[in-house]
């Protein structure tokens, strides 16, 4: 759910601004308030902000980027009662109150807003601090919101962004990585993927289940899906992370939604993007599985051999203290009988 905020505060930012997002984490207010330095919200696109499961503006506008089926402000609602947006664009402030038995007795078409502040002068820099109060959760932890933050801000590195959750700042870890291969599709993929370039990473060390897989995005900074191929179960499958940037997705235009409006991050595989992106991450993801597995099994047969020669040795050694004990005593033997 902070994700949601947070991720807007990355991607609607002024040209040339790095973002800034503050997120305050307040156990027993039992509130949960994001502050960025954005683009802010003008009039006209915050009552669109409002009207729930609708496309937003820059969406309309033919930006790409996230916003596909409006479900963002919505997910305050799951697990609060009062939603805030303070905005501020252009010197021009507004600020609104949202509660969810507005939400409820709604159809999403006409939600009843409280305007706290409405196209007021202000000499307040852009930016939207959004206040998440009455949560009805009986604890607030920051640690899996730091933890769903560092996981996702890698997709908006080229971004230069700042995150802070209380008083920890957020910084992307990635693995150590043993190794990187890079994959291109086919001529025929490429007619309907465009040319992308797949990068699959392998991992120094087991990844968590959260981390394995190809971040699928629909633009710098849109993800849109994590692709595991079906190798998660598999030998050295957790060990497979990467990424691959696949405008397509969003640019060819079908009937069929390449993912649905719940974040799940997982593609539609009968969209016809997706048809051919799935098979192609997987048969990747796959070819880097199996010959991490077939060096493994090289480095065991070579450590077999190793093994097999130690044993060898000392078995020969052995046998060689036994016939040197063997030969001295036979040679006692005839010491003792020699005659004159």
């Amino acid at each position: 759910m902070v994700w949601e905020y947070v991720v807007n505060s990355l991607q609607y930012v002024d040209e040339g601004v790095a973002p800034k997002v503050n997120v305050l984490v307040a156990q027993k207010e039992k509130r949960i308030e994001i502050s960025d330095n954005g683009r802010g919200i003008a009039d006209v696109d915050l009552r669109r902000f409002f009207t729930m499961h609708a496309e937003n503006m820059d969406r309309l506008r033919g930006r790409v980027g996230r916003g596909k089926f409006g479900t963002g402000k919505s997910a305050a609602f799951g697990i609060a009662r009062t939603l805030t947006v303070d905005t501020r664009r252009n010197n021009v402030r507004n600020k609104i109150v949202l509660n969810r038995e507005a939400v409820d007795a709604s159809t999403g078409d006409a939600i009843p807003v409280e305007w706290v502040i409405r196209n007021e002068s202000t000499t307040l820099s852009n930016g939207t601090t959004v206040g998440i109060d009455h949560i009805e959760l009986p604890r607030l932890l920051t640690a899996p919101i730091i933890e769903y933050i560092e996981r996702h801000l890698q997709f908006f590195r080229t971004l230069l962004p700042e995150v802070a959750v209380n008083e920890h700042v957020c910084q992307y870890r990635e693995p150590e990585i043993a190794e990187v291969s890079e994959f291109r599709p086919t001529p025929e993929q490429a007619k309907v993927l465009g040319e992308v370039l797949l990068r699959v990473k392998l991992s120094r060390s087991p990844l968590p289940r959260s981390e394995v897989g190809i971040a699928v995005t629909a633009g710098i900074g849109t993800l849109v899906a994590i692709e595991t191929g079906g190798i998660e179960g598999k030998e050295f499958g957790n060990y497979l992370f990467g990424e691959i940037d696949c405008p397509a997705i969003e640019q060819i235009k079908s009937s069929i939604e390449p993912y649905d409006p719940t974040r799940n991050l997982q593609l539609n595989i009968r969209h016809p993007v997706c048809a051919v992106l799935v098979p192609f991450i997987g048969s990747k993801l796959e070819v880097v599985r199996t010959a991490q597995v077939r060096r493994l099994q090289e480095a065991r047969k070579s450590e077999q051999a190793r093994r097999l020669e130690q044993e060898a040795n000392r078995i020969a050694d052995v046998l060689n203290q036994d016939f040197e004990a063997v030969v001295s005593r036979l040679d006692g033997i005839r010491a003792a009988t020699v005659r004159a």
